[in-house]
């Protein structure tokens, strides 16, 4: 049999039954791209389950006293900046645990913009008097955050980049920012903002978006979506010399770098880690430090849910494969049987049933490919196609062509075929 004639026959066949093919071949591609999705999820699951997961660590938040008169008295202190800077750094370089530092101070825009509602901190509560507030006297919502947090919670940008080192230094008024993706509508990287972060004016300039849906978790008073949200490098070190504005920001801003969260192994009892935080606090005359230990519930409700997705979306899955093979069975029997009287005259007409065989069996590789192509880009489009996930397509579309083979080799045993 030559190749051509073989090609021929295969393309023949195709537009004999197009009909047929395309119903099974639109059944196909939406099994395999079920797969395809369910796969892309749960590799999106597993990674926010990784994210989020502390493993073998927890995390205690820590909560400075510094209230009414004694906060007064300490920041008429011309030490305090010094005392405030110091104890944060000791804090982050400490061994015994992680220092994450994530404040939700809001900031406000200098310049006039057009940015929606959504955009506001706390927008319910002053509703009925932002027609009165002054574009730079209204609050937007911010975080700002330390190495550290970055470096748990690996957040995923869909353009620019993450903060480097240099962005943790103070450098005068300019400050690098990232912002959440429905800034994108409004602002492109490499843009400059006019801003206010706690009464210090900064110009900041765009380094990245985050990607959409992007959160940040430590429980469920401190859980972020980052969508609307302008991102700041936590600045980690005060100039030597401060004027009186720059004096009365950095007391404000490294009273919030104090009060951050330590992520400490298990073994560490929340009686050992309050020892260390006050006796290492103790030259710096801030007071006692409280220890807030982290409520386990809401990470765990987060975690479960995950984990709940993850095995609906295996059995909607494995479901789709059953079905799949159910349907390409009852296939195999239609097409043959409905084209039965055309292979008899291909064996009148002197074809073997291995030839009739290869026929049925060449368009079948055709069309797998064809889906497994398809549904390998798309997979690729939506997120990351793995190697075990290549295998599993592979495998699956190797088991259909094995029960096409198998189908056709019974259809034809049982017509009685002598052509051999």
């Amino acid at each position: 049999m030559k190749f051509n004639n073989y090609l021929s026959e295969i393309f023949e066949s195709i537009k004999r039954k197009k009909y047929l093919l395309f119903f099974y071949s639109l059944f196909l591609l939406f099994s395999f791209l079920t797969l395809s999705v369910s796969n892309v999820m749960s590799q999106e699951n597993s990674n926010e389950e990784k994210r989020i997961s502390t493993g073998d660590t927890k995390t205690f938040k820590l909560v400075d006293t510094l209230i009414g008169e004694d906060e007064e008295n300490f920041l008429k202190n011309l030490q305090s900046v010094n005392y405030l800077s110091s104890l944060y750094n000791e804090l982050l370089e400490s061994k015994i645990g992680e220092y994450q530092v994530i404040g939700s101070q809001g900031i406000n825009y200098l310049e006039e913009n057009n940015l929606d509602t959504q955009f506001i901190d706390s927008y319910e509560h002053i509703v009925n008097v932002i027609d009165n507030m002054s574009s730079d006297e209204i609050p937007y919502k911010s975080l700002q955050i330390n190495n550290k947090v970055l470096q748990r919670f690996k957040l995923r940008l869909s353009q620019g980049n993450l903060f480097s080192q240099e962005d943790y230094q103070y450098n005068d008024n300019k400050i690098s920012v990232i912002l959440g993706d429905n800034y994108s509508e409004y602002f492109s990287v490499g843009d400059k903002i006019q801003i206010s972060y706690l009464f210090k004016n900064f110009e900041a300039k765009v380094i990245g978006f985050v990607e959409k849906g992007e959160r940040i978790v430590f429980n469920e008073y401190d859980d972020y979506v980052l969508d609307d949200r302008i991102i700041l490098p936590f600045i980690e070190k005060a100039p030597q010399q401060l004027n009186k504005e720059d004096f009365s920001f950095f007391q404000k801003h490294f009273l919030n770098g104090i009060n951050g969260y330590y992520q400490v192994p298990d073994s560490l009892s929340q009686e050992q880690l309050y020892k260390f935080v006050n006796e290492l606090s103790q030259p710096y005359q801030v007071g006692t430090i409280d220890l807030i230990g982290e409520s386990g519930f809401h990470l765990s409700s987060i975690l479960y849910t995950i984990t709940k997705n993850n095995r609906l979306l295996k059995l909607v899955a494995y479901f789709s494969i059953v079905v799949l093979i159910a349907v390409t069975i009852v296939f195999s029997y239609l097409e043959m049987f409905r084209d039965k009287k055309v292979y008899h005259l291909h064996l009148f007409l002197g074809a073997t049933k291995k030839e009739i065989r290869q026929y049925f069996l060449g368009e079948k590789i055709l069309l797998l490919s064809s889906v497994v192509i398809i549904s390998v880009i798309i997979t690729n489009y939506l997120g990351v196609v793995t190697s075990s996930f290549l295998i599993s397509l592979l495998c699956l579309a190797l088991l259909l062509f094995l029960l096409f083979y198998l189908s056709v080799t019974i259809i034809l045993k049982k017509w009685r075929i002598t052509n051999d």
